[in-house]
């Protein structure tokens, strides 16, 4: 009997490693590595063995190719759920680069091109289907997902699962059901960069994943050094740091408004730089991306949106102009710089202002629920009976009486809790067909904009119909979107298109339920739940900032329960913070002098001069942290006044 088992399990052995030899060779061929990373091994091989994996890799540390390359070994469809629009169409197109067949079915996909992207899935002509959470937990595609051969299911982003994780989908709750419709054979794979032991366990629970390997790499990186720099004037320390800095960088802002101020601000002083943003068109958006990969622009300006599926291994720093105000996304977002393991720096800029700024973003990120209700029923009012309702954001913002990035919001919690469905904004795709046949627009003389529209449609323009991003094909065409829509228009109403294009800032929404007080009690609950658990997440991050007695590196890796010894070259470690020698006395006839003195707001170069005349070697740093302390206050006016005690 025990030689049997031998038996058996080198028989396993053999097979397994056949497979990885299998790896190694698509691995090749398709990707061009001669090797997988050492964590990028074990997690390759845990699947192909048939095992359920929760592999838990730092950003840049390969997260697709742990599914990619398992799913083209296995053949049939690997299945991929990813709770972002913009990270799909980028794997997609990544994929249809290297030859795979891999298509995205987000919730504005039109039907016809669903079903098209299924039957090409069920035909083999497909082997990666990305699919949104919210899509995959309806009752019809899930029916449409048992006729396709799915040999393996990735959960990307899995810590949106777990409320104490930091992007909260509530669909992901729903995906567990999805082991009874795909097959309970039919290994998974959950992928994160950043998770909590706690989110761990809500990740394997509530996925039900049988058994787990969990792989995970270690967070540190060695070749780091951490920064935090403290002033009221961030464009003076902004251009200190770019200056001081050498090699390709990202500046990180809150808004598509600071990334197109910073990157002016930046070229005004000579240095080379360009902004991105969600807002931009998409093709403009690949531009600036592949310019700055290709060395062409230093510095790229821009919020969260940028960052996703990008690698640059030589990029040398990170810095935070507006700060993060949650630590998965800080170290994700740090993590982009320095993968090449040589020395990279993460630098964030703090002013007194910052902590208030970060609550406030936090507010508006999970509105309260009073809000969120009397919007709905607004918006039903509005819409009438039936329930549809078309006006410009600006429209909208003027009769809810609210600020347009509190309205996109609110709106997006909405359509996450499938209370609505909206249609419009930049970047928003649009589809197209012709109701004639191709002989209709050759017989006739055509616009400029009509001719582009043929070309750019293709032979799909009068099959299946196109789905595209019009922002695009304006820039393509080299005129406003504006104009581009009226030529839609025009082609519409003599009955050559049909097309479902909205004028630029129109939203048209959609009610889809009608909500009752339970459930509205429900979300309630979720949303301060989530802004409670964000909170948490902010008074960490706020201690990062101000703290300048913990090494950095250890400090934030302790959120990731990893302990490290102090790295020895973040600004902590190399006593940057340690000041001139100063007797308790002395300090306190210091604080005295600077409160009376500071009772009356003082212009920051005034109170420098005054600390420099007292403190020549430190002075600076002394009012950094007086800064970082809450001693002294930022006014409106940038003056700065001593904090009276409450």
């Amino acid at each position: 009997m025990g030689r049997e088992g031998d038996g058996e399990g080198f028989l396993v052995f053999v097979q397994i490693w056949g497979m990885m030899d299998r790896a190694l060779e698509v691995l090749r061929r398709v990707w061009g590595y001669a090797e997988f990373r050492p964590v990028q091994g074990q997690v390759v091989e845990a699947v192909l063995a048939g095992r359920d994996v929760l592999a838990l890799l730092p950003t840049g540390g390969g997260k697709s190719l742990c599914y990619q390359v398992p799913g083209l070994v296995f053949g049939g469809v690997t299945l991929v759920v990813s709770p972002l629009i913009a990270l799909m169409r980028d794997q997609v197109e990544g994929l249809r680069r290297r030859g795979v067949g891999a298509v995205a079915i987000d919730s504005t996909l039109p039907k016809v091109l669903r079903e098209k992207a299924l039957q090409e899935a069920a035909e083999g002509q497909v082997q990666f289907l990305y699919a949104s959470p919210e899509r995959l937990v309806m009752e019809s595609f899930q029916e449409a997902l048992r006729g396709l051969p799915i040999r393996l299911v990735a959960v990307d982003e899995a810590h949106c699962i777990s409320q104490w994780g930091h992007d909260f989908r509530g669909a992901y709750l729903e995906l567990g059901s999805l082991r009874a419709v795909i097959g309970e054979q039919v290994p998974w794979i959950a992928l994160t960069a950043t998770a909590t032991a706690r989110v761990q366990k809500d990740i394997i629970e509530l996925l039900g994943l049988r058994e787990p390997v969990v792989i995970r790499q270690p967070f540190y990186r060695p070749n780091f050094y951490y920064a935090v720099v403290y002033d009221v004037d961030k464009d003076k320390r902004l251009l200190q740091s770019v200056k001081k800095l050498s090699g390709s960088g990202i500046v990180y802002v809150s808004s598509q408004r600071g990334a197109v101020q910073v990157a002016e601000r930046l070229r005004s002083w000579g240095v080379s730089a360009a902004a991105y943003h969600a807002g931009m068109a998409s093709q403009l958006r690949s531009a600036v991306q592949e310019a700055w990969i290709q060395e062409k622009v230093r510095i790229i300006v821009a919020t969260s949106a940028f960052g996703m599926g990008i690698d640059k291994p030589d990029t040398r720093f990170v810095l935070h102009y507006d700060l993060a105000a949650e630590p998965e996304a800080y170290f994700q977002e740090v993590g982009r710089a320095g993968r090449d393991g040589e020395l990279a720096y993460a630098v964030a800029l703090y002013s007194p202002q910052d902590a208030l700024d970060m609550e406030r973003r936090i507010q508006e990120k999970y509105p309260a629920h009073p809000f969120l209700q009397a919007l709905y029923r607004q918006l039903e009012g509005w819409a009438g009976a039936e329930r549809r309702l078309r006006l410009s954001l600006s429209q909208l913002t003027q009769r809810a009486q609210v600020s347009a990035h509190l309205l996109r919001q609110a709106l997006h919690l909405l359509s996450q809790e499938r209370l609505l469905e909206v249609q419009g904004e930049v970047g928003q795709r649009a589809y197209l067909r012709s109701r004639v046949g191709p002989e209709v627009w050759q017989g006739k003389p055509l616009s400029p904009q009509a001719e582009w529209v043929l070309r750019l449609g293709g032979a799909a323009l009068f099959r299946e119909g196109v789905y595209v991003d019009l922002q695009d094909w304006a820039q393509e065409m080299g005129v406003e979107y504006e104009e581009l829509y009226r030529e839609l228009e025009g082609l519409r109403r003599l009955g050559w298109i049909e097309h479902d294009a909205l004028p630029e800032g129109v939203l048209a929404i959609s009610l889809r339920g009608r909500p009752t007080p339970t459930q509205w009690e429900a979300i309630r609950h979720k949303y301060r739940d989530l802004l409670r658990a964000a909170q948490v997440r902010l008074r960490f991050m706020l201690g990062y900032y101000q703290q300048r007695s913990i090494c950095r590196a250890q400090y934030l890796l302790r959120y990731f329960d990893e302990e490290i010894p102090p790295c020895g070259q973040c600004d902590v470690c190399r006593g940057y913070y340690r000041v001139e020698e100063v007797s308790e006395n002395t300090l306190e006839a210091l604080q005295a002098e600077l409160a009376a003195y500071m009772e009356v707001p003082r212009p920051v170069r005034e109170v420098q001069g005054f600390l420099r005349r007292r403190f020549p070697k430190s002075a600076e740093q002394i009012l950094e942290i007086l800064i970082a302390e809450g001693q002294v206050e930022l006014l409106s006016d940038w003056r700065l006044r001593w904090r009276k005690k409450k």
